[in-house]
């Protein structure tokens, strides 16, 4: 395989990201790396705000922040809420853009009166990949409806065992359609405003609207998920091991080779483990694999909390899930994985520090580690070529949501997205 075959749709050698890269800390830097959770203020008191605008003491801001939980909010008061956060940031000595994430896995589902789409397994069982990647560029365009800007998927799980409880979250069993329609996903989530209402309009009588500049307005960030194992577990335990040989293996990592080579912008560390190791500290799998093999030059992020499933203190467990290739932890404040009580964004942001500084963890690995998640946010356009920030994006969030916006002569225009909305 080409060694960095994604380059062509991320590159962290690029100008402008080594620009913006130099002028960073490196406290700072390990702030790219945090990605916190948008309820940090029901958890904890603090304000995320001053997290992120740099106010608080040993703050060093975040790359990006996660809209998890239960979030009972509409289009717009998600994008209000996106609006502050990128503010916050932007008051930053530094200026950073944010990711803002959300697990949009069959429409923004999570946002009231959104589309809700079907599951990876419907579309499977289609088999159309051009409904896929029109069921993908629908969701980006709510999800940056929604003042977002990355999607965690599209779910590219091979089911093997179906008491395997989210089966339905993979396109099939066979590999080779789990990567077709993996690719389709991809293409439609990173597709840029005008060609997704292209990809859309022959199922959907219009796209919706969104107000910007340039063809990169609204783009959304793509994330397969969840490397690797997912769906091939002993006995189908969720989050359990994987004991694949040479050959199960390579048949089930086949999809994330066809979203690398779709051009996916980010990948999602899964819980499970692949013989014996958990993922989040495979360094096999995540750095000899994904990004040396398969030449993948985004990003690789932890699942909500898994970096805590490793054992260890916090620095040993940090440095583990960072040496083995995780180039942002999903930190959920307060949140308990497995036992293991998550610990704060400073905590976080001291451990690494010291991690490098002791040798534990070389600093070229925060550095690529840091270019990755920058390298990211130029690709969909938050930076410039230049390092700088780029001209904020205001999506008309009052489009594209149940009765309200086109998607609703396709699905029935049910208002309460949901699992109870409209599909198509």
């Amino acid at each position: 395989l080409d060694p960095d075959v994604s380059r062509r749709f991320v590159d962290r050698e690029a100008a402008g990201v080594q620009a913006l890269l130099g002028r960073l800390s490196l406290r700072e830097r390990i702030g790219q790396m945090l990605q916190l959770d948008v309820n940090l203020a029901l958890a904890t008191g603090e304000d995320i705000a001053a997290v992120l605008d740099g106010s608080l003491d040993k703050s060093a801001g975040a790359g990006a922040v996660v809209f998890a939980g239960t979030l009972n909010a509409s289009a717009s008061s998600l994008a209000a809420r996106a609006r502050r956060l990128r503010e916050a940031a932007s008051r930053h000595p530094r200026r950073v853009p944010l990711l803002l994430g959300i697990d949009a896995v069959h429409g923004n589902a999570l946002a009231t009166n959104a589309t809700v789409l079907p599951h990876n397994i419907g579309l499977g069982a289609a088999d159309d990949e051009s409904l896929t990647a029109a069921a993908g560029a629908a969701t980006a365009t709510e999800v940056a409806a929604a003042g977002l800007n990355w999607a965690f998927g599209p779910c590219v799980a091979s089911p093997r065992d179906s008491r395997w409880g989210r089966t339905y979250e993979g396109f099939g069993a066979d590999e080779q359609l789990v990567s077709r329609h993996a690719a389709a996903a991809v293409t439609g989530l990173q597709a840029p405003a005008d060609e997704r209402a292209d990809l859309t309009r022959p199922f959907l009588p219009a796209g919706s609207r969104l107000v910007g500049r340039g063809r990169a307005r609204g783009r959304v960030a793509a994330c397969a998920k969840h490397f690797a194992a997912d769906g091939a577990t002993l006995s189908g335990a969720d989050e359990g091991d994987a004991d694949l040989d040479a050959v199960g293996l390579a048949e089930h990592l086949l999809p994330y080779r066809a979203a690398v080579q779709a051009g996916v912008l980010s990948v999602m560390v899964s819980y499970s483990s692949v013989r014996g190791t958990k993922m989040h500290a495979n360094k096999e799998l995540l750095s000899g694999f994904l990004k040396e093999h398969l030449g993948f030059g985004g990003l690789v992020v932890s699942d909500l909390g898994g970096v805590d499933q490793l054992r260890g203190g916090s620095l040993t467990r940090f440095a583990a899930a960072i040496n083995a290739g995780v180039d942002m932890v999903m930190l959920p404040g307060t949140w308990t994985a497995g036992g293991a009580a998550s610990v704060s964004w400073q905590t976080f942001l001291d451990d690494v520090e010291r991690a490098v500084l002791s040798g534990e963890v070389p600093r070229a690995r925060v550095d690529d580690a840091a270019a990755r998640v920058l390298a990211v946010k130029a690709a969909i356009g938050l930076v410039s070529p230049f390092g700088d920030p780029a001209p904020e994006v205001e999506a008309d969030s009052e489009r594209g949501f149940g009765s309200r916006g086109p998607w609703a002569h396709a699905t029935g225009g049910g208002e309460g997205g949901g699992e109870g909305g409209g599909a198509f």
